[in-house]
């Protein structure tokens, strides 16, 4: 057996090491520095993307109030186009009631009924913001009115 025969397997022949398969080259980055920039690029994605989010909810919030500006004007013409109907339709109840009665009596009774309806009108409405504030008033919500209604 010679050393030139090729018929026997060959052994790996441990090659020496050099300093460049070691450490890392200049253009590559440690894992530790990939994570990092990973970690403060995800924070900037994630600031950016809040901002935007903020500022995307002004924008939405800001076109919601001019809607609703638009809208009240609205509602304050047109409301004010009933009352004038509404003042309109009791003068004609006074003068088609002064036919039959005194007209000061006509007026003053179109008045009262007026009133009255005005009157209760009114403290139904002032009810039903008392349980758009406090839902807990309404017996129906479960809250200290109804534990009072439970106890008697």
């Amino acid at each position: 057996m010679s050393l030139n025969d090729t018929s026997l397997p060959r052994r790996a022949v441990a090659q020496p090491v050099n300093d460049e398969q070691v450490q890392p080259r200049a253009n590559e980055q440690s894992l530790k520095a990939i994570v990092g920039d990973l970690w403060q690029h995800g924070e900037k994605l994630v600031k950016a993307e809040a901002e935007l989010a903020v500022e995307l909810g002004r924008t939405e919030l800001n076109r919601h109030v001019e809607e609703g500006k638009v809208a009240l004007r609205r509602t304050v013409i047109m409301s004010g186009f009933f009352y004038a109907g509404y003042l309109t339709l009791l003068a004609s109840l006074v003068l088609g009631l002064s036919t039959v009665m005194p007209a000061w009596l006509a007026a003053l009774a179109v008045g009262i009924v007026s009133a009255i309806i005005g009157y209760l009108m009114l403290r139904a409405s002032l009810h039903s913001a008392k349980q758009a504030i406090d839902p807990t008033s309404s017996p129906t919500h479960g809250g200290p009115a109804r534990l009072k209604e439970q106890r008697s």
